[in-house]
């Protein structure tokens, strides 16, 4: 009977936060209001709040389900990918789909976060699995270097370096909305860019 009432919990979580998601990259965090998550999700306010106890609580479920889910495929498609080369391209296709995709999100995340009364429980999980995601990527480019596919050098500081331009490259896209810019081709682009840069004697701009 326990385990009904978990599960029957987590579907609820669920719904609740699926509704805040769509209002969380769609509109600026600060302008969701619970009122607007509950009606999305088709509950009562008091209801909502039987599974979560604040806004922030709800946007850290929302952000930590979706690093689960891109977390969950670096390493299906890039860390179980014996070929190194298309492991790498992997990898740079699903981090710029999920910063294109959540741009709002994380953006709305990285302004809470600095606010000094945002929790340190919320804080200290969002950021061990943005952490996870930044090792699982370090690894793979320990591998592309063992193999002499990418330059010898800290992996760990390539790693947030690569993050940190594919992540403001989405940022860019989405805060621009002049036409012309199309983000297949910013994410070719930052490809030919990177295998100049980081990779010898291999390409992963065409795959």
């Amino acid at each position: 009977m326990e385990l009904l009432r978990d599960k029957g919990r987590q579907f609820k979580q669920t719904i609740i936060a699926e509704a805040a998601y769509e209002l969380f990259i769609t509109y600026p965090f600060e302008s969701v209001t619970v009122d607007d998550i509950a009606e999305k999700a088709a509950c009562g306010k008091g209801t909502l709040y039987r599974y979560f106890s604040s806004k922030d609580q709800i946007l850290t479920f929302v952000i930590s389900a979706r690093l689960e889910d891109v977390t969950g495929a670096i390493e299906a498609q890039c860390l179980n990918n014996k070929n190194t080369l298309l492991a790498i391209n992997n990898y740079f296709t699903l981090q710029y789909s999920f910063f294109l995709k959540n741009s709002r999100l994380m953006s709305s995340w990285l302004r809470r976060s600095q606010d000094a009364s945002f929790s340190n429980e919320l804080l200290e999980e969002v950021n061990n699995r943005l952490e996870n995601k930044l090792k699982m990527a370090s690894t793979l480019l320990e591998r592309g270097m063992k193999e002499n596919m990418v330059i010898t050098v800290d992996s760990h500081e390539l790693a947030r370096l690569l993050e940190n331009i594919i992540r403001d490259s989405t940022i860019s896209l989405f805060a621009n909305t002049t036409r012309g810019h199309d983000p297949e081709r910013v994410l070719k682009l930052i490809k030919i860019i990177v295998s100049d840069g980081i990779l010898i004697n291999n390409s992963i701009a065409d795959l």
